[in-house]
């Protein structure tokens, strides 16, 4: 446990004396803001729901979540500092563990910053408190299986830009391909599990206040997987 902080606190020293992270971050919370208040509408459609705020987190985690985990193991190739990482007395999964909560440590900063968003707006209407709290969790579920992705991406990749293009590629992939139904007409088999495995799909139950156990399992085993299979290609880069 005392070596996984250690690992966390150092990547959480990297993610904050990089300025990428705090244009990321402003990005998220400016761009939530102007689609709320300007391009859906909210105050225009008098009604006391942050739905509409909530909808649009899936589309920007596709950009900003890549942003955060591009350095990952990418950048530790680039400089060198893997083979240093390797050669410490850790576990492949306590590095992988360490880079995953330092970037989630970020992440919900980031999330947490939208929360006098929702106090500002309190008085405007009777807000349901159950739905909020469902939105945030599926935020943060949403947000955390990103992450996974991100650092699974960057661990095949040498240098930030590929890191980065290609987790905003799977993560934009895998958050529209529930939507194909609207643009394709495919058999009803390929859509169900299209929708399966879409995140945006999943995250929909959550923007309605619905905490379904599908969605939250689906999250859970999804990250589980990333991070797993992360540390078996860090354990064969070890022994090779």
């Amino acid at each position: 446990m005392t070596r996984l902080l250690a690992l966390t606190k150092k990547e959480l020293r990297i993610h904050f004396s990089s300025p990428p992270v705090f244009l990321a971050i402003g990005f998220f919370l400016s761009a939530a803001a102007l689609w709320f208040f300007f391009i859906y509408g909210f105050l225009a459609r008098d009604t006391a729901s942050l739905r509409g705020y909530f909808a649009a987190v899936p589309i920007l985690m596709v950009l900003v979540i890549p942003a955060l985990t591009m350095k990952g193991w990418a950048e530790e190739y680039r400089l060198g500092t893997s083979e240093l990482l390797l050669t410490l007395p850790l576990r492949s999964w306590e590095l992988v563990l360490g880079k995953y909560l330092g970037t989630m440590t970020v992440v919900l900063v980031m999330v947490l910053l939208t929360v006098p968003v929702a106090f500002l707006l309190m008085p405007l209407g009777e807000f349901d408190l159950g739905q909020i709290t469902a939105e945030y969790i599926g935020t943060v579920l949403l947000s955390g299986t990103a992450v996974a992705l991100g650092l699974f991406v960057s661990v095949w990749c040498t240098n930030q830009s590929t890191a980065f293009t290609g987790a905003a590629g799977l993560l934009l992939v895998l958050t529209l391909i529930g939507r194909l139904d609207s643009v394709l007409s495919l058999p009803a088999p390929f859509l169900a599990v299209f929708r399966y495995v879409s995140l945006d799909t999943h995250f929909d139950g959550f923007v309605r206040g619905v905490l379904d156990v599908r969605a939250l399992w689906y999250y859970v085993w999804l990250t589980a997987l990333c991070l797993y299979v992360t540390s078996l290609v860090l354990e064969a880069r070890r022994r090779a």
